[in-house]
């Protein structure tokens, strides 16, 4: 390893374990409930650690696709692979464990996790699926929020590393000429996470989770989908009276993390 290697390896310890340091913290002030410290809510500790753990992950992963020296199709098959298998597995084997000892998080005035009901189809397919923030539905094992995010910023990156290779020059003007292009994405980056929480495209699954069916008859007043089509399906009807889908909407719980998987 050169010089500028070890120097690099260096800052990028240095930003990991301040990151480290920041959700430790929050997670012991939360555990301690001290809700501020300085004037400073100590919620915020936690989340600015999850954003410098996704930074340092970028800059890893994007170290990582130069070293492979993978191109195309091959670079978004190894990268996707890798990060699926590196991700999934432990998160559904979580989700599932919970599940089968009915188990919820932030309830009966416990932080953390307690015993709760089952708490319906879409929550629990989204949480095996790690789409939370999409559907709107909490997070049923609360350290796993952070995971949905995790892996939408997956599945732009290998894209944004191939975009950069294509576009920036070699030699001492890259840097320089892909100041404006990230520049601007970055700004619609901003502004698209601004937009999201407003957009309602999630409105379908927001009704259905919160959506206390009883009964098959109860469905046609209940379920939008039904409501537009007037379905008597039987099938479909079993489907959403079994389910019973109650999940609150979606809330990072004062940045609890478990977003420690670049790495």
């Amino acid at each position: 390893m050169n010089p500028a290697e070890r120097s690099l390896s260096a800052n990028l310890d240095l930003l990991r374990a301040i990151a480290v340091v920041l959700v430790l913290a929050q997670h012991l002030a939360r555990r301690m409930y001290v809700e501020n410290f300085v004037g400073m809510p100590t919620s915020s500790w936690g989340v600015f650690g999850v954003l410098l753990f996704f930074v340092h992950t970028c800059l890893v992963l994007m170290y990582s696709m130069e070293r492979s020296r993978l191109t195309g199709w091959p670079l978004l098959i190894n990268f996707a692979t890798r990060r699926i298998f590196r991700i999934y597995p432990l998160s559904i084997i979580a989700v599932l464990t919970a599940l089968a000892l009915h188990l919820d998080s932030d309830i009966n005035g416990i932080r953390g996790l307690s015993h709760g009901q089952f708490p319906g189809i879409v929550s629990a397919a989204s949480n095996l699926l790690l789409v939370q923030n999409l559907t709107q539905v909490k997070s049923i094992v609360n350290v796993l929020w952070s995971l949905p995010f995790e892996l939408q910023m997956y599945a732009f990156l290998p894209f944004l590393f191939l975009w950069i290779r294509r576009n920036s020059p070699q030699g001492a003007a890259r840097s320089r000429s892909m100041v404006w292009p990230l520049l601007a994405l970055w700004i619609a980056s901003v502004a698209a996470a601004a937009a999201q929480p407003h957009i309602l495209t999630s409105a379908v699954f927001r009704s259905f989770s919160s959506c206390p069916i009883s009964s098959p008859e109860s469905l046609p007043t209940c379920c939008p989908i039904a409501r537009a089509s007037r379905a008597r399906s039987g099938p479909f009807l079993s489907f959403c009276s079994s389910s019973r889908m109650r999940s609150a909407p979606f809330s990072p719980p004062d940045g609890s993390s478990a977003s420690f998987s670049d790495r």
